[in-house]
């Protein structure tokens, strides 16, 4: 399998049950700050609110934005709606409207020489790099290899330590710690993750979240290609209010600092 271009995480999102007698609160706490890294949740840049109706909602599955084998990819994602988060290759992200175009195309590894083509090649009509696309309806789990450390399943449910490596730079260890608490009588769920690594450690995020939901950590890699750690998170306050959080890294003399790119909060009925 040939990585192609940008990566690109794929999430197929199915509708969740309605929850009805829940009152959204959008309660969020920026990550924390730390020697090495400055949380500025100010610098959202050119963020597109869904359309009043419209919903995705959870789980998700990631998928990298490149060639497939005959049987990799579903067909029923061709042509679906989705909203894609791009980068516009100037440090900027934004949600756009793209439409999903599956290609046969000669597949090196198992197509021989003359017989009919059974690779795919996943393409979007944006003119930007593809990050990840949210998709309004339910499609096969899979994962497939690519570079960062895609998540999906319980194996994205965060662990109380969890070895990670991407690449030279980034490698160490998730730290997570879980504490129930209650604001105003409201009880919640403080989720505080923390990267390990040589030189020392970062706070990633603390975030509120609902105590019978667990947040997820979805992807981990190097989107802009600055050698530095960025991560996509969700997190919950109620069953059908997601917030989808994607954080980038910018290097900076005393390390790096994480800042909040952009940001979907996604509602159920």
């Amino acid at each position: 399998m040939k990585k192609r271009g940008f990566f690109a995480v794929l999430i197929g999102l199915h509708v969740l049950a309605c929850s009805t007698n829940k009152n959204p609160e959008e309660q969020h706490s920026n990550p924390s700050d730390s020697s090495i890294v400055e949380a500025d949740s100010s610098a959202l840049d050119s963020i597109d609110e869904l359309p009043e109706g419209d919903t995705i909602s959870y789980p998700i599955i990631v998928v990298p934005n490149t060639d497939y084998h005959g049987d990799e990819i579903p067909e029923r994602c061709e042509h679906s709606p989705f909203l894609g988060l791009v980068f516009d290759g100037e440090n900027h992200f934004r949600f756009v409207p793209v439409e999903v175009k599956i290609e046969t195309v000669p597949d090196p590894i198992v197509d021989m020489e003359g017989a009919p083509a059974t690779g795919k090649k996943l393409m979007v009509n944006s003119k930007d790099s593809l990050i990840f696309i949210l998709e309004n309806s339910s499609i096969n789990s899979f994962v497939s290899s690519g570079s960062g450390q895609p998540l999906t399943g319980e194996q994205s449910n965060f662990t109380n330590h969890r070895k990670i490596r991407v690449n030279d730079q980034i490698q160490g260890e998730i730290i997570t710690t879980v504490k129930e608490s209650h604001d105003a009588n409201i009880g919640f769920t403080l989720w505080k993750v923390e990267y390990k690594y040589d030189e020392g450690s970062i706070v990633l995020f603390n975030e509120k979240n609902n105590p019978e939901l667990s947040a997820r950590l979805f992807y981990i890699g190097d989107l802009n290609g600055d050698g530095w750690m960025d991560f996509v998170y969700d997190s919950h306050l109620h069953y059908n209010i997601i917030t989808y959080t994607l954080m980038v890294s910018e290097k900076t003399e005393a390390g790096f600092r994480l800042r909040k790119a952009a940001e979907l909060m996604t509602s159920g009925c």
